[in-house]
């Protein structure tokens, strides 16, 4: 065994250093989109949520734990915040946000996409646009507009607001566009620069409902700089001194499709969760949020959940010992050396051979015929699954469906075995005819 040390020595050290390695190396970043008030990831919104304070410094700031309808009894007017990458509500919470901006709240919501009833009500759309990493957006007003565009990075999706043709609502102010290079609309304009509508007011009773299609920039990779910190704040300057709520509820991470029991008068129950079809999961009317472990997401090596784990940390660590005790002790051990024993010689070919030698040599032709044709007969019944029992024309189409060959040749064949079969006596020749007839078709 002393030939096993040096690769089982190997073997241990190699995994020391990989595990070694894992400790060492840096956490993977997360760019998953869920804009939750506590996640510090990239697309977390920790950062914009402490600062709600001093970007409203006369307001009160609450972050709420749970759905509109929930807190029905205690809703009051005051600017209710939105960022999500989708925006969909249970139909029973979007009517009430809609009848809290009707008498006088504000609802801002910044979302790549909304639920059709959402737009079917305020008769706007929000059209997909591919975009490449880096875009630049601004305002329209000329009060907010910045000299210098706001640069932001990794936004690899964007959605633009359309405004919709109806006489019967007022259009929405248009706020803010972004600037994509590379931009490909329904493969309209591709390769050019254009821009696209991403931030507009839409009055609804008293109140507004200001949209904002690109949720990246509220997101804490784009608020380190200093210039997307002041567009934060120019865009909530929109928003009139009123208490402000920043709905933490319909976060991205903590929404999931599901189903909601209710009780015959229309109260909520006991929820119950179960996966929708996919044609549900696009019915708002169907969806509800759930809350998900912050944590959830984030990425861990194998190495480093198991070290983080006490139970398997130790398990792993005595593992290792375990590993290198053999390799030091076990390995020593002298084993007896195996003979090598020779496999028992197929004579089964090398006897079938002498006896048809045996044959032959005795001018037994017809003899070898009939076993012939024994033998083709069996091998038609075991390969196709055809009987042999009657020769017909309805057994050549089978066969030759079944095989593949023609079926004229198929007669001429049986037609000669047929010969065969009525002769007394054959000679060498007529059975090697035979054979290779019948070799012919196997083959």
């Amino acid at each position: 065994m002393k030939k096993y040390s040096a690769p089982l020595l190997f073997f241990g050290i190699a995994i020391t250093l990989l595990v070694l390695l894992q400790m060492s190396s840096p956490r993977p970043i997360d760019w998953t989109e869920n804009y939750y008030a506590q996640d510090k990831r990239p697309y977390g919104a920790k950062v914009l949520v402490d600062m709600l304070p001093s970007l409203f410094p006369k307001q009160k700031v609450n972050i709420p734990q749970t759905s509109l309808y929930k807190r029905r009894k205690q809703l009051k007017q005051g600017n209710y915040i939105f960022v999500n990458k989708n925006f969909f509500l249970r139909r029973s919470d979007l009517h009430l946000l809609l009848d809290l901006v009707y008498k006088g709240s504000n609802a801002f919501i910044a979302a790549s996409s909304l639920s059709r009833e959402l737009e079917d009500t305020l008769d706007i759309e929000s059209k997909y646009v591919w975009a490449a990493s880096d875009v630049k957006i601004n305002f329209t007003d000329p009060k907010m507009r910045s000299s210098r565009s706001f640069d932001y990075t990794h936004i690899n999706y964007l959605y633009g607001i359309l405004r919709e043709d109806s006489a019967t609502s007022i259009p929405p102010v248009q706020l803010g566009t972004v600037e994509i290079s590379d931009i490909d609309i329904r493969n309209k304009n591709a390769g050019k620069s254009k821009a696209a509508t991403n931030f507009v007011a839409i009055p609804w009773g008293k109140g507004y409902f200001f949209i904002h299609t690109m949720p990246q920039a509220f997101s804490n990779y784009n608020m380190i700089h200093p210039e997307n910190v002041a567009y934060i704040a120019k865009a909530f300057s929109y928003l009139p001194e009123q208490e402000v709520f920043w709905e933490d509820f319909y976060t991205e991470d903590t929404y999931a499709s599901t189903y909601v029991s209710r009780t015959e008068d229309g109260e909520a129950g006991e929820e119950s969760y179960e996966t929708p079809t996919e044609e549900d999961r696009w019915d708002d009317s169907k969806m509800t949020p759930i809350r998900k472990n912050e944590e959830q997401g984030e990425s861990q090596s194998m190495f480093r959940f198991l070290l983080s784990e006490p139970p398997l940390k130790w398990a792993f660590y005595l593992t290792l010992l375990s590993l290198v005790l053999f390799v030091f002790f076990e390995a020593k051990r002298r084993q007896r050396i195996v003979p090598i024993i020779k496999p028992l010689a197929n004579t089964t070919l090398e006897f079938t051979e002498t006896i048809g030698r045996l044959y032959f040599q005795h001018q037994d032709h017809k003899n070898i015929a009939e076993k012939k044709i024994t033998y083709f007969l069996e091998y038609i019944r075991t390969r196709y699954y055809l009987s042999t029992h009657q020769i017909d024309d309805e057994f050549y189409v089978s066969l030759a469906r079944k095989s593949g060959y023609d079926k004229e040749e198929i007669i001429l064949l049986f037609r000669y075995i047929q010969y065969i079969q009525k002769q007394g006596i054959i000679t060498e020749e007529q059975l090697l005819d035979l054979n290779r007839r019948i070799q012919n078709f196997i083959k």
